[in-house]
């Protein structure tokens, strides 16, 4: 089967972006997993699920989704994924170091299925870097096993069918 190998000067310590917090482990959810918004070379925030967002006041943020990232499965990636990705972030039983970052939330609303907003309890000025989280799909944010990640680029075995013959 087709796949990708990944060098690493030692093991991450899980492949579970739920828990793994290390260097490498950082290395390969990023691989495997979309977040709202990355790092960019300058240190600012660029937008990868994230289409657009905007501090509506200094305790609500409002992210507008794209709608062409999908997961692994083929199913599109939305604003009950993100909640429930954070939510399960948030969760108590999840690594202390993550969960640190998310204090600040006091609630997650999703208005449509395009738009996450998040309320937070206080200011909070460097919230917008806890925007880089692994987003994992609803039914699986919560579960034991390593969740499947999401991409822009993942298609579905149908799209294979229907460009099958038309790549190069």
């Amino acid at each position: 089967a087709p796949g990708f190998v990944v060098a690493l000067d030692a093991e991450p310590q899980s492949l579970d972006p739920r828990i793994g917090v290390d260097a490498n482990a950082s290395r390969i959810a990023d691989l495997l997993h979309a977040s709202l918004t990355r790092s960019a070379p300058d240190a600012t925030r660029v937008g990868e699920v994230a289409r657009r967002w905007r501090q509506v006041d200094p305790t609500m943020l409002v992210v507008e989704l794209r709608d062409d990232f999908r997961f692994a499965d083929g199913t599109f990636l939305t604003a009950a994924d993100v909640r429930a990705s954070y939510d399960a972030f948030r969760d108590p039983t999840a690594t202390a170091a993550r969960r640190a970052s998310l204090d600040a939330i006091a609630a997650i609303d999703v208005p449509d299925p395009y738009t996450v907003v998040f309320r937070l309890r206080r200011s909070f000025p460097p919230f917008l870097d806890a925007t880089g989280l692994p987003i994992l799909p609803a039914a699986e944010a919560t579960r034991p096993d390593v969740p499947i990640g999401a991409d822009q680029a993942v298609r579905t075995r149908a799209d294979r069918e229907r460009n099958r013959g038309r790549e190069g």
